[in-house]
């Protein structure tokens, strides 16, 4: 019997051994106490029943893993990190009651947290529990009110000069990083996520076609290549702002470290944030994800359908793109209304306008562009 303290016990290393008895029967109470806990794990992966929050949690997001999706993983893990540390870990899953969980929902809110994210966990921790088989499921009496529906903001002309102006600069700041101004135009290009700007090729792109076939992303935990959401490329239209940057002919990541393997995802994440910082559009939230709400307008300004969005964009439904995007054919039609009834197009000029002076003609009402 060796001394529980010894590194790698118990299955390596050689520890030092006792002829004291009392000494003894500590170290006997020790791996007794291993061994059980083993043996009481492999029953409960073998029969599905768990004592703990805690067990339960680890064989879930072991099951989560093997279903590669990142994104899944990192939710359910917060999901679930939150109502053990609500409920405590310990607690046996069968335990839980619907009013802790909503108890919990209640205090998130309470702190600030985002309808729409507590919903989220909401439906993650309902997931965990089905996945127990437990009937009824705690969950699924517990509410979350709806967050009232935002239109998403996209980035005005005089904003996407400004991001543009800011990449430049930095760039000739900075000649050793990636190409700032190449990262922002291959957002405005075609919306990708930053995991697939990161993984972006060039030979990916097709100028005769005017096309991208975006077919991964980079892992945000490995770093390396891994297939998109729900294993589905997809292909999406290109803006015409991207040809002045393309290099027909050249392969190879877009936007390379330099190792010349692809960037980090919180990295390349950090240069779009730097630009924007520099533009004095840095903002808490999804800033990053308004190049994507940027593309999404200017392709339906541009004569694209809701439906050739979605596929652009590789939303699995339409009715997902319609609930983020509809409002937006809304205003591109107010727009053509003042063009036809007016004889002009609308400025794309915010803020406020300058005092006429007297005798100086009146302009038509105009209606600001995004």
């Amino acid at each position: 019997m060796r001394d529980p303290a010894t590194p790698g016990w118990p299955g390596a290393g050689v520890g030092p051994r006792t002829q004291n008895p009392a000494m003894a029967e500590r170290w006997r109470a020790e791996y007794e106490k291993h061994y059980q806990s083993e043996r009481d794990r492999a029953h409960q992966d073998l029969t599905g029943q768990y004592t703990s929050l805690r067990e339960a949690a680890k064989a879930w997001w072991k099951h989560r893993e093997a279903q590669n999706e990142e994104s899944t993983v990192s939710n359910s893990r917060t999901a679930l990190t939150h109502l053990m540390e609500w409920v405590s870990e310990e607690l046996h899953p069968s335990a839980v009651g619907s009013a802790q969980v909503q108890s919990l929902w209640d205090e998130l809110l309470r702190e600030g947290y985002d309808s729409s994210t507590v919903r989220n966990l909401r439906h993650q921790v309902s997931a965990f529990f089905t996945w127990l088989g437990l009937d009824p499921n705690p969950v699924s009496k517990t509410k979350v009110p709806k967050k009232e529906k935002t239109e998403h903001e996209v980035w005005s002309p005089d904003q996407r000069q400004k991001i543009r102006d800011a990449a430049d600069a930095l760039d000739e700041e900075d000649r050793k990083g990636p190409r700032r101004r190449v990262l922002v135009e291959l957002l405005f290009a075609f919306g990708p996520r930053i995991q697939e700007a990161a993984a972006a090729r060039w030979e990916w792109i097709s100028k005769p076609s005017r096309t991208v076939r975006v077919i991964e992303q980079i892992s945000r935990r490995s770093n390396k290549p891994r297939g998109l959401k729900e294993n589905q490329s997809r292909t999406a239209v290109v803006l015409q702002e991207w040809w002045e940057f393309h290099e027909p002919g050249r392969t190879g990541l877009i936007l390379p470290g330099s190792d010349g393997r692809p960037i980090p995802y919180r990295t390349l994440y950090g240069y779009v944030r730097e630009v924007l910082e520099r533009a004095g559009l840095k903002k808490q939230g999804e800033a990053a994800h308004q190049f994507r709400h940027t593309y999404a307008f200017l392709f339906l300004e541009r004569g694209g359908t809701m439906e050739q969005l979605q596929k652009s964009l590789g939303h699995q439904r339409i009715t997902t793109t319609q609930d983020h995007y509809d409002h937006f054919r809304s205003d591109h039609a107010a727009r053509a209304g003042v063009n036809s009834i007016y004889g002009t197009k609308p400025t794309t000029r915010r803020g406020p306008r300058k005092r006429r002076k007297d005798g100086e003609p009146s302009t038509p009402p105009q209606l600001p562009t995004a």
